[in-house]
């Protein structure tokens, strides 16, 4: 079974583009896109972390890195964070600056911050989402919990921004996923059969001593009615009676959806099925 949706970036394309966009056809991302350059930055107006200089278009103070605060903030407050990276003052760079005001000021779930890639004080910021300058001007749109659900290259809606909002588990499986871990989805709750056989396997596929550090627990309730698009993308009823487990391998393709019990053995044969070495991590 192929995951047939994985929304990153409506504005960039649905699919894997330029490494932008996390999505659709079976696969989505394994990271954020490479390479982008930063040399001032600061928070949008509407946001709450936004500051004077942001609203009035003075410049943030150079020796102040602003991301990692912005994104600090935005995942302390349980809130989404609209990064834009640019390098130099151009027209689709304010174009799409005003995109991202304009958005932060809609929603009360996103923050949002400015990071000019050529600022000093902000390289970690801008490695930690392996941006490039050919990329900039650049929006990621970054979940709580740090995983990127949209990129966007080029002006687009305020509702494009909205629209990469995930949800929790989708988010929760996107961020190892990113880092070229596997996900172990355990679909389940107190009314599915078979839990404890389902979760047998999973401990211990996730114990094995060559796979259990590369290898992310994450649980879904499939009554929880803000997973129902993750589970549609799977393929997966919300209604199934029977624990399912479904393995995610980085860069985003489903390994396999096993019905009630599993095995280490089972897993494992669906890990190396994918190709003669295998789709795991390297």
């Amino acid at each position: 079974m192929m995951m047939t949706k994985w929304i990153l970036g409506t504005c960039v394309a649905v699919g894997l583009i330029a490494g932008i966009s996390i999505a659709v056809g079976g696969m989505f991302s394994p990271g954020v896109p490479s390479a982008v350059e930063d040399s001032g930055d600061s928070t949008m107006p509407g946001s709450s972390t936004a500051t004077a200089s942001s609203t009035t278009g003075a410049e943030a103070d150079p020796e102040q890195p602003v991301g990692a605060s912005a994104l600090q903030q935005a995942s302390q407050a349980d809130k989404y964070l609209f990064a834009m990276f640019w390098q130099h003052e151009n027209e689709q760079a304010a174009a799409m600056k005003q995109v991202v005001a304009r958005t932060a000021e809609m929603s009360e779930q996103a923050d949002a911050v400015l990071v000019q890639v050529t600022n000093p004080a902000e390289r970690e910021f801008v490695r930690q989402f392996r941006i490039s300058p050919a990329q900039t001007p650049l929006i990621l749109v970054i979940a709580p919990n740090g995983a990127v659900t949209g990129g966007f290259s080029h002006p687009c809606e305020p509702q494009d921004l909205l629209d990469a909002f995930t949800s929790p588990a989708m988010a929760a499986a996107l961020l190892p996923l990113q880092e070229g871990r596997l996900v172990l989805l355990c679909v389940q709750n107190d009314s599915t059969d078979l839990n404890d056989e389902a979760m047998r396997g999973v401990r211990d596929f996730a114990n094995d001593p060559n796979y259990g550090k590369l290898v992310e627990v994450v649980m879904l309730d499939p009554q929880d009615s803000a997973e129902k698009s993750f589970l549609r993308d799977l393929r997966i009823d919300p209604q199934v009676s029977i624990a399912m487990t479904a393995l995610l391998l980085p860069p985003g393709s489903v390994g396999t959806v096993l019905e009630g019990e599993t095995t280490k053995e089972l897993l494992l044969a669906a890990l190396q099925a994918c190709g003669p070495g295998g789709c795991g991590p390297r």
